[in-house]
Parts: C-alpha cells; structure tokens; sequence
C-alpha cells in the first residue's frame, strides 16, 4: 500500500508523502523497511541538517541558505525517491522557515517520503503543543498523507 502512494506522488505537483504518527508509532522502522526493500536512500534529517548549519553563522543560516542545502541533500542522492526521518530540526524557530514550504521546494524534481512526528486531523497537519515554540500547524489538502497507528509499522 505504500509503494501505490510512492509511486502515486510522481504524478504530483509537490511530490510528497507524509507518514504521519506520533512517537512510537514506527514510522522509522517503516522508512527503513522502504528503504532496504527499494533501495531508496535513508536520511536522517537531524543528523544530516545540523552538521551541514553547524559551522554557518545565524546570517548564513537563511531562508535561501536552508533551501540550497537541502536541495543540495536530496540532489545528491540519484534515486527518485529520497526517505526523510528525524525531521524536528526544520521546526527550529531560529531558522525562520515554514517545514512543509521547505518540503514542497525539494519535492519538485524527486518524491520525498517523511516521517512527521504529530497529527493529521480534519485536514490539519500539526506538530508539537500550542504551548511549544516549536508548534506548528497548517491545513493540508495538497499532500498525500498516510496517517500510522501505534502497531502499524512495528
């Protein structure tokens, strides 16, 4: 069934598949699990991201900065398709940066498979609590979503 949605996203303006779950829902063992089945390279969004901000200033750390070094990311990879995992990086407030805007920017070219880490209600992507400085939420009708129950991808 998420193979259909993979290929299913080719076809789309913004190519993107959000596996959707809170934490311990098994959206990395899912990923991995795509990954060695299909070959599609694994990236851990987290690891990759700060090590490529770790040595720019603040200045350097703009909006056109982010999106050249994950454009850069996925280009590097050759397949079609690229799996994000450990995203919360792109929910910094100090990179000023809309995550899913970011997301669609990278997803012209190839499809982009991520594991979002909150909810996906009524037409409403979220992540964290309201209280959170890291809360974010948007209505989404653009994107195909695969929403995970806590058994589904252990």
């Amino acid at each position: 069934m998420i193979k259909e949605k993979i290929e299913k996203c080719e076809y789309q303006y913004n190519r993107i598949l959000l596996l959707v779950g809170k934490f311990g829902s098994g959206k990395t063992k899912l990923l991995q699990a795509i990954s060695k089945s299909y070959n599609y390279p694994y990236i851990n969004l987290n690891l990759t991201l700060s090590e490529r901000l770790l040595n720019l200033s603040n200045l350097e750390r703009s909006v056109l900065e982010l999106d050249d070094i994950m454009t850069d990311i996925v280009n590097k990879n050759t397949s079609d398709v690229v799996l994000f995992d450990n995203i919360e990086i792109v929910f910094n407030p100090e990179l000023k940066r809309n995550p899913l805007q970011l997301f669609r920017q990278i997803s012209r070219n190839k499809t982009v498979v991520i594991s979002w880490p909150g909810k996906y209600e009524n037409q409403k992507l979220s992540y964290a609590e309201p209280h959170n400085p890291e809360y974010f939420e948007e209505k989404v009708t653009d994107l195909t979503i695969h929403n995970l129950s806590e058994k589904e991808g252990t």
